[in-house]
């Protein structure tokens, strides 16, 4: 269903006349008139003749007949001049940012070649993932680091229509929204309740993805005046990081250049200390953007490669064939006390074995923290040790020199 049959076929009682009236401004609709708390009249982008009237008082006698007077005549106005499609996204939604993900193509208007189109969709959500990422800390290079909570933050996005004969990705984020920083639901040992600065609004990690797209392009014109990818590694604390600068290369990747932006909802106050609300790029900051990306990555700290010995506490497995989600208590001294893995089939059913049998398990693979979790990616099963309680008493009488899971691994 079209946005323009989506207005006409709204629910008067479901739409916010305030709401309405914002919106509209928002999308270049200009007010000719009005009286305060009774009705608002505004006339379209392009029209000096034709005008809406849209009722601002709900205990009128006549409110809910001119309401969808109204939203018919908008309808009309959407489809006939090819204006914003999105508005009834934004009436029956709550509160959210708009983000717009644009690329040149040089394809007829209204097209767009398929593997652009892929690929401009791919890059925006690695934009809002990267600049997820750098909500939570400030590094050069993620990899897998905080990739639960980026994910937890995109389930919270919605999609909208691209506009007419346009090449532009909209993603919707909750402006009152939070997201979680730890995903604790089937962890016995956090509590029930989780408290406020455990998680993260999404307003403010929306403000982080516009920080990081502007630092990058802050960098790009410094390497422009001189010379130097250093902008690059100044300006990590503002949110560049490798997977900001390679997502920004992917969204420049075919095009003829491309823009992110952002509508903040009028619903809520104008976040303070945000950069511009548009931020171009042009083709020739995809080279730029490729030379800082090996940089940020080859300067970076590798995350931290372990062996790791202990009891399986978890086995999450969500479709056959996939891949499953162990958690160990750790044997190891030193070491995080709990961590949870991904593994390939095979070896969650080894380590499935292993659990029922009470059998301890040596698991290699990257560790990174995320939150109150330590998760360890690029996971293997080493081996399956003896039954746990003798392994528990060789700890206790200090004889742990050949226990494989005292060992620690480089790249």
């Amino acid at each position: 269903m079209s946005d323009a049959s989506s207005l006409a076929n709204l629910d008067p009682t479901r739409v916010d006349p305030e709401r309405l009236n914002l919106i509209l401004q928002e999308s270049g609709w200009r007010v000719i008139g009005q009286r305060k708390n009774l009705y608002v009249r505004l006339s379209p982008p392009g029209e000096d003749r034709q005008s809406v009237l849209v009722p601002l008082d709900r205990q009128a006698p006549e409110y809910f007949e001119k309401m969808h007077a109204a939203l018919l005549l908008i309808s009309h106005f959407v489809i006939r001049n090819m204006l914003d499609a999105n508005i009834s996204a934004r009436l029956v939604a709550d509160p959210a940012d708009t983000f717009l993900f644009r690329a040149e193509s040089a394809a007829p208007s209204g097209l767009i070649a398929w593997t652009h189109g892929e690929r401009l969709i791919r890059s925006s959500r690695r934009v809002l993932v990267a600049g997820a990422k750098t909500h939570l800390e400030r590094l050069k290079y993620f990899g897998n680091r905080f990739g639960q909570f980026a994910n937890r933050y995109l389930d919270t996005v919605l999609m909208g229509q691209t506009a007419p004969g346009s090449y532009i990705v909209t993603a919707f984020t909750p402006a009152n929204g939070f997201v979680q920083i730890s995903n604790t639901r089937d962890d016995e040992s956090q509590p029930m309740f989780r408290l406020p600065s455990e998680a993260a609004s999404t307003r403010s990690i929306g403000v982080s993805v516009m920080k990081g797209a502007a630092a990058s392009k802050e960098a790009i014109e410094h390497y422009r005046s001189h010379a130097s990818l250093s902008g690059f590694d100044d300006l990590v604390s503002e949110g560049i990081s490798y997977e900001m600068t390679t997502a920004l290369t992917d969204l420049l990747s075919g095009s003829d250049g491309a823009d992110i932006s952002v509508e903040w909802d009028p619903a809520l106050d104008a976040p303070f200390r945000v950069p511009d609300n548009s931020i171009e790029f042009r083709p020739s900051d995809a080279e730029i953007l490729t030379r800082a990306s090996a940089q940020l990555a080859a300067t970076a700290r590798p995350p931290a490669r372990m062996t790791i010995m202990g009891r399986v506490h978890l086995l999450s497995q969500r479709e056959a064939g996939g891949p499953g989600i162990i958690g160990i208590d750790n044997l190891s001294p030193g070491k995080p006390r709990k961590l949870r893995a991904h593994l390939s089939d095979d070896d969650y059913h080894m380590t499935l074995k292993a659990h029922d049998r009470n059998d301890a398990v040596v698991v290699q693979g990257q560790v990174e923290r995320e939150g109150n979790i330590h998760w360890m990616y690029d996971a293997r099963l080493i081996t399956v040790l003896g039954e746990i309680d003798g392994i528990e008493a060789q700890i206790k009488e200090g004889s742990t020199e050949n226990i494989p899971g005292q060992l620690e691994f480089g790249e």
